[in-house]
């Protein structure tokens, strides 16, 4: 039986592949694009997330990107700028600001979440629904304990 730490590096290493296999999977589908304007893999990255949650402050943002303030912060300025995002006062606390999704880019957004789902099951195939179940249950306990113990910075 091999030890915790064996089993460990071999999840690292499996990691790595299937890391692999998503990005190959969204590498063979269009950029995102409105007009001109090309949407990096970050900048989608958090669309996504203000899609999911809504008005988001950059710090959760953030958080739930698992990237500094700093990094948020650049990348939800040039969203600002392209008008994919909309800066506001908070509603609870007007010291704060929050961004949500312009209109524009909001039903680009959903299209791309309903979409994602499907051009990624490829990768999944080998699960069954169950076991599907099992590991976004698993992955959920390691993210949710990551984000527990992410630095802010």
């Amino acid at each position: 039986m091999p030890s915790r730490k064996q089993t460990i590096a071999t999840i690292l290493g499996s990691f790595q592949i299937i890391r692999r296999a998503l990005l190959q999977q969204v590498a063979e589908r269009p950029a995102c694009e409105q007009g001109e304007s090309n949407v990096s893999l970050a900048e989608q990255m958090t669309l996504l997330t203000v899609a999911a949650r809504g008005a988001v402050s950059v710090k959760d943002i953030a958080s739930a990107r698992m990237i500094s303030s700093s990094a948020a912060t650049q990348v939800v300025n040039s969203l600002v700028k392209k008008g994919y995002l909309i800066r506001s006062q908070d509603e609870a606390d007007r010291r704060a600001t929050v961004v949500t999704l312009g209109a524009a880019y909001q039903k680009l957004v959903a299209s791309r979440t309903d979409n994602a789902a499907s051009y990624l099951t490829p990768v999944f195939a080998a699960l069954t629904q169950k076991e599907l179940e099992e590991y976004d249950r698993l992955n959920r306990k390691l993210v949710d304990s990551l984000r527990d113990n992410a630095s802010p910075e």
